[in-house]
């Protein structure tokens, strides 16, 4: 029996057609990232080994399950929120046509792990948009975002305690000056520790710290639940009222506060006293300050009840920035003088 050219011709490209695929499936079964291929009614055709392993599943489970349209799958933006199906990445690139790369969004797998992922799209036959599938390439993110929201959470918060730092205050002031509604910022309390450096110096700066940790935890369990309590740094903290509070209740938060704080704080069978001095912002509807204004009169207040005797509060107002600033006229004008010797010189009579 012959066998004519043509057809050994055409059984050598089918052969060679097979080992084409066979060499291209071999490759996208060995990548480190996930593939999938997306029909044009939304179902998930295909997917290579790397995203099951992404997903937590198996190939049967992806292409068997009833509701496997990948819309059906919930993804979350950056931010956690949920993304809607006109806002989803398949549906813009059907829309559009416009191939998208580097997609960051998370999902949830099958065993409840949240996983972050950054993705492109693109379409297989963008002359028929209409029935073209998507490949969509899928790398795992999950270990580096992690990596990235630690680091801004120590940039935004204080290693000792746990608790907010400077930075995440003024920010977070800016932001609730801007908003309104249960979101306004309603007060600013400066809280300076009392002689937290006299425990230091009898008994060490261990304990010292233990007792920064211990008013950090009575701090944020006196406050109310969408208020926030930082440390600014060494002894002194803030607490950040939002939401409308009426006047007898800022009242009794700062009472409360200085009772939390005036409860004995027991370390290594010793027994501690401390109290606070605070200052009180009371932030009004279209307050023109900024946040470092606030900020700044807040921390005026608590050196004001400071020297009106330890353990006390003391609202900030007009007339305490006035006198402030008028004793500061006078205190550089006697320094210029050399007038302020009694104050810098000890034993001086």
């Amino acid at each position: 029996m012959t066998t004519s050219p043509d057809f050994a011709e055409h059984r050598t490209d089918r052969t060679a057609w097979r080992r084409a695929e066979q060499h291209f499936q071999t490759v996208v079964t060995a990548l480190d990232y996930g593939v999938s291929v997306v029909g044009s009614d939304g179902r998930v055709e295909s997917s290579n080994p790397a995203a099951h392993r992404i997903f937590g599943t198996g190939p049967e489970v992806l292409k068997n399950r009833p509701a496997n349209r990948a819309l059906d799958f919930p993804i979350y933006d950056t931010n956690g929120h949920l993304v809607g199906a006109d806002r989803h990445p398949l549906t813009q690139i059907r829309q559009t046509g416009i191939p998208i790369s580097d997609y960051v969004f998370g999902v949830d797998r099958f065993d409840g792990q949240r996983v972050w992922l950054s993705a492109s799209y693109r379409l297989l036959t963008p002359d028929d948009l209409p029935h073209s599938a998507v490949l969509v390439s899928l790398t795992d993110i999950t270990a580096q975002r992690t990596a990235s929201e630690r680091l801004a959470y120590e940039a935004t918060h204080d290693s000792l305690t746990g608790l907010p730092n400077r930075a995440y205050v003024v920010t977070r002031v800016i932001e609730a000056l801007e908003s309104g509604g249960h979101h306004v910022l309603a007060a600013v309390l400066f809280i300076d520790l009392d002689n937290l450096k006299t425990i230091n110096d009898m008994f060490g700066h261990d304990a010292g710290d233990d007792v920064l940790r211990s008013a950090a935890q009575r701090l944020r369990r006196a406050v109310r639940s969408d208020d926030v309590v930082a440390r600014l740094g060494g002894d002194e903290f803030v607490a950040l009222l939002i939401g409308q509070i009426a006047h007898p209740d800022l009242d009794a938060l700062a009472d409360r506060l200085h009772t939390t704080l005036s409860e004995p704080v027991v370390i290594d069978d010793v027994t501690i006293r401390i109290g606070a001095s605070i200052g009180i912002v009371v932030v009004e509807n279209n307050d023109l300050r900024g946040a470092a204004q606030i900020l700044h009169d807040a921390d005026t207040a608590m050196y004001e009840a400071k020297a009106t005797g330890r353990g006390k509060s003391y609202y900030f107002t007009e007339q305490l920035r006035d006198r402030r600033r008028g004793l500061g006229r006078v205190t550089s004008e006697a320094r210029g003088r050399g007038q302020f010797r009694e104050f810098s010189t000890p034993g001086w009579s």
